[in-house]
């Protein structure tokens, strides 16, 4: 007598598809810089690095004067119902969001912390990452952690509250570790 087994993995993944599936992610789109593009780089303004055993890369620079979006909840019955979400900056100031590749190069070398990294305009202004942006992940960006990085490669989004006045100037992130100095000018509306 010949027996028929039903194989269960791909029925378990088929059902954890199908539950998964109605929680699905928010989406928004950030509201783009409504102000007067920024200026160019003035001459020799050009990326500098000195040697460090983080390689940081900048993948695309936005000032958004706010963020709105939408967010789906799945009902008991089955049915989605979405529900707008939004957050915005203090009065005067906009979000500046860096998307960024955060990779260690050299084994054993020291953490990388985001106390050493700033954005600073050409007037002398500096801001740091803000404390607290974890609401970019309900706006579907996903985010780089906010504590001191330790090995790997590190992707995702950053978020920085800075006035509207300098996010139509020339902008740069900066970097300054134990070990050395990274200066990315930004290209906001770049990636």
């Amino acid at each position: 007598m010949e027996s028929r087994r039903t194989p269960t993995a791909p029925i378990l993944a088929l059902a954890a598809a199908l539950l998964l599936g109605g929680c699905a992610a928010p989406t928004a789109t950030p509201t783009a810089w409504d102000g007067p593009p920024p200026t160019a780089a003035p001459s020799g303004a050009d990326d500098v690095r000195t040697e460090t055993a983080w390689n940081l890369a900048v993948v695309s620079a936005e000032a958004a004067a706010d963020l709105k979006g939408t967010r789906a909840y799945t009902q008991y019955d089955g049915t989605t119902s979405e529900t707008p979400i939004e957050q915005k900056p203090a009065s005067g100031s906009t979000f500046l969001l860096l998307e960024l590749v955060v990779e260690k190069k050299q084994a054993g070398a020291p953490a990388f912390s985001w106390k050493d990294v700033r954005v600073e305009d050409g007037a002398g202004g500096s801001w740091s990452r803000m404390a607290n942006d974890t609401f970019l992940e309900s706006f579907g960006f996903p985010r780089v952690k906010s504590t001191d990085l330790t090995f790997g490669r590190n992707e995702g989004f950053v978020c920085f509250e800075i006035p509207e006045s300098a996010a139509k100037g020339a902008l740069h992130l900066v970097h300054e570790g134990s070990d050395g100095r990274t200066r990315l000018w930004l290209r906001l509306g770049a990636g």
